[in-house]
């Protein structure tokens, strides 16, 4: 019994052996006697590569000693599946690469693979005169994962708005998009291409909420090709109707205007009265001008009975409108905002935003998120003798700089009782360069106000000329509220700045003035730093308006935006 066992393990050792060597001794290229078979290429010797559709694979591939071993070349195998010895060779979801005698050497690069897969592989020797070798495996059997396919385009700030996105890919070779919000697939997902979508490569997503972020994934059946995730941007104004204009408009003129007012009346049973919010494209640039046919133009007139919202799509560079003329808030509206916008006057062709002399009421008029600058005389000015109010003028979260050099920033000079803005508002914005050659920042002439209101602002190098920063003209006139909180004022534009006249003195709470602003008088409650301007900000003469560690950091006061 023991003889037996010997030479039974004996045999078994020699069979063991003579498996192993078939996959890795590949030193000698000699064929096994017992079995006339070629010796595999050495599983510690396969390596793979992966991208995401591609693998480079390399093997050891020594030239064989054996005489008549005949045409030598390799065979590859990669299946989704496991694989080993009992599987047959081109399962349902394997590939095999070299059947044609095409792999006769190392490294080979395997093409036609899915992306962010796993694979498992296997390779073979073979020849045309010698069996082929037994299988060796990649890794001891282990799968290697493809890259992540990416064949979605990058998404530009025009192919999406606060609830559209249009993506587009470079494969007609797809089936499907998945479409998730915090890895909850919406409404409607998986949504199928049609042959159109797949010809053109490109698909719309509409009904999509705003400031959302929303995943993409592209998949040709099960194979994931690409990912994407688009953040929506800010709703547009609520309005009767909202019109979004084409990237390729360049001019924000009177006839669009007017046509845009008439779809927007014919959309809602041809009312007079209506809201209209228009959508400028991220990234555009209009001019604004009056009646352009003719020789001369005139400011942008928003018609009677229309309150509109100008509001710049967000997500990508903010729109820009230049205005070669004013616009002209003639007649009853309830509202008229701008939001999200660049607003310059780039050649001093306009010289204010609006300079109202013809006869109007609005209740409000507003500006956030905007960043303004060039007019040269006023941002917002009443003159003349016709009837004129407004009960709102709100700026918030706006910064307006280098303008106002020929009157103020706010500039009321209509007739006696023919102009009023009954309520100011200004929060959370900067102003720098603003009327530092000019008047004040804020002027009524002899004409009452409600309110007047300005919090978490910060100013620098603004108003000059001996001029009061607020001015009622007369000491007589002024605010029935006037409050003044979290405010800082840095440097003003020279030493005869003065701060105000009104018949009150404004409520002031956690504001400072650095030493180099003219307290002259009025804003009592101002707390002055023993220090310039240069030392409170990072940088005042560059528009950085950070404030440097160990001045008023810790305050919460100025514009929330270089805290």
């Amino acid at each position: 019994m023991k003889t037996i066992n010997r030479y039974l393990g004996i045999a078994l050792m020699g069979l063991t052996l003579g498996s192993l060597t078939a996959c890795t001794d590949y030193n000698e290229w000699d064929v096994n006697s017992a079995f006339n078979r070629l010796f595999g290429t050495g599983d510690d010797d396969i390596s793979v590569t992966p991208t995401a559709t591609t693998a480079t694979v390399e093997f050891s591939a020594p030239q064989p000693k054996e005489a008549n071993s005949g045409n030598i070349y390799y065979v590859i195998e990669v299946s989704k599946d496991s694989l080993y010895d009992d599987i047959p060779m081109g399962g349902e979801n394997a590939t095999v690469y070299g059947e044609d005698m095409s792999i006769t050497k190392s490294p080979y690069e395997i093409t036609g693979l899915d992306g962010d897969t796993e694979y498992f592989l296997r390779i073979k020797v073979m020849s045309d005169t010698k069996a082929e070798s037994r299988w060796c495996y990649y890794d001891e059997g282990t799968h290697f994962k493809t890259d992540a396919e990416q064949i979605f385009n990058e998404v530009a700030a025009s192919d999406y708005t606060d609830n559209e996105v249009t993506l587009s890919w470079t494969d007609p070779n797809v089936t499907h998009i998945t479409v998730s919000v915090d890895g909850v697939e919406i409404e409607g997902s998986p949504f199928q291409l049609t042959d159109e979508e797949k010809a053109a490569q490109s698909k719309k997503f509409s009904g999509l909420k705003a400031l959302t972020n929303y995943t993409f994934v592209i998949y040709n059946g099960e194979a994931k090709r690409g990912t994407r995730t688009v953040t929506t941007a800010a709703a547009a104004p609520a309005a009767d109707s909202k019109k979004y204009l084409d990237a390729s408009v360049t001019r924000l003129n009177q006839a669009l205007l007017d046509q845009l007012v008439a779809e927007a009346r014919a959309e809602n049973n041809n009312e007079q009265s209506i809201s209209l919010t228009i959508v400028f494209p991220a990234g555009s640039t209009l001019e604004v001008i009056g009646d352009d046919t003719s020789s001369e133009p005139g400011a942008l007139k928003i018609p009677d009975g229309v309150s509109v919202n100008f509001f710049g799509a967000g997500g990508g560079e903010v729109p820009t409108l230049n205005l070669l003329k004013s616009i002209d808030i003639e007649g009853s509206h309830n509202f008229i905002t701008f939001e999200h916008l660049n607003i310059v006057d780039p050649k001093a062709g306009g010289n204010y935003l609006i300079n109202q002399g013809n006869s109007c009421s609005v209740d409000q008029v507003k500006f956030t998120d905007c960043n303004i600058s060039g007019m040269a005389n006023a941002f917002f000015r009443m003159q003349g003798s016709a009837d004129k109010v407004v009960n709102n003028l709100i700026v918030d979260n706006c910064i307006c700089h280098d303008m106002c050099s020929g009157y103020s920033f706010i500039h009321i000079d209509a007739s006696s009782g023919k102009g009023s803005v009954k309520n100011i508002t200004i929060t959370n914005s900067t102003f720098y360069n603003v009327a530092p050659g000019g008047k004040m920042f804020i002027y009524s002439k002899k004409t009452n106000m409600e309110a007047l209101n300005i919090s978490n602002c910060t100013f620098y190098n603004n108003i000059g000329n001996n001029n009061y920063f607020i001015d009622f003209n007369d000491a007589s006139y002024g605010p029935t509220s006037f409050t003044v909180a979290n405010c800082i004022f840095g440097k003003s534009a020279d030493d005869a700045t003065k701060n105000v006249r009104s018949s009150i003195e404004p409520n002031v709470s956690n504001s400072f003035c650095t030493n180099d602003f003219m307290k002259e008088k009025g804003f009592e409650g101002i707390q002055v730093l023993d220090y310039a301007s240069d030392k409170l900000f990072v940088d005042p003469a560059n528009a950085d308006f950070h404030l440097q560690k160990g001045t008023l950091e810790d305050y919460q006061t100025g514009d929330p935006r270089w805290w």
